[in-house]
């Protein structure tokens, strides 16, 4: 017999331990999560979406098809974490450190990456091949190329970092 998912829909939970836990199809919507550790854990089709998560640590974690819309990821740790089909519209990733991030197919649209830094991140094989950045802020993120910005989707109102303009 299956196991019903977790659901905290609402909780406040800051500074929580979840590291290497098993926590797929999760509910963490709109709960508050800020300075928690997910290191190493297993969030596949999770639903993070507006959930606060400022400075949490998910280095090492894997959140395929996980649901972090419009979540508040401030200076999250995303260090060597897998997000493929990762829905992160609208989420606020500022200052947040994506490298070695694997988020292949990830949808980035409208969120915001101010000073984001995506050394080594690994979007759709190396590149950013079919990323959506549409309405994305990268105002200040680190670490990006021409090659990746030209390989994405991008539209008149996504924010290029002034290195790249």
């Amino acid at each position: 017999m299956a196991h019903p998912a977790l659901n905290l829909e609402g909780a406040f939970l800051p500074r929580s331990d979840w590291s290497k836990a098993g926590l797929n199809n999760a509910r963490f919507m709109k709960t508050n999560l800020a300075g928690s550790d997910f290191s190493g854990s297993v969030l596949n089709a999770a639903d993070l979406r507006q959930a606060v998560l400022i400075g949490a640590n998910f280095e090492g974690a894997v959140l395929n098809h996980a649901r972090l819309t419009d979540a508040d990821l401030t200076e999250a740790r995303f260090l060597r974490s897998v997000l493929n089909n990762a829905n992160m519209h609208g989420a606020c990733l500022k200052g947040a450190i994506l490298a070695g991030a694997v988020m292949n197919n990830a949808d980035l649209s409208c969120a915001t990456l101010e000073g984001a830094d995506l050394r080594g991140a690994i979007i759709n094989n190396a590149d950013l091949s079919g990323a959506d950045l549409r309405g994305a802020d990268l105002t200040g993120a680190l670490n990006l190329t021409r090659d990746q910005i030209e390989s994405a989707i991008t539209d008149e109102t996504t924010v290029l970092p002034v290195y790249l303009k």
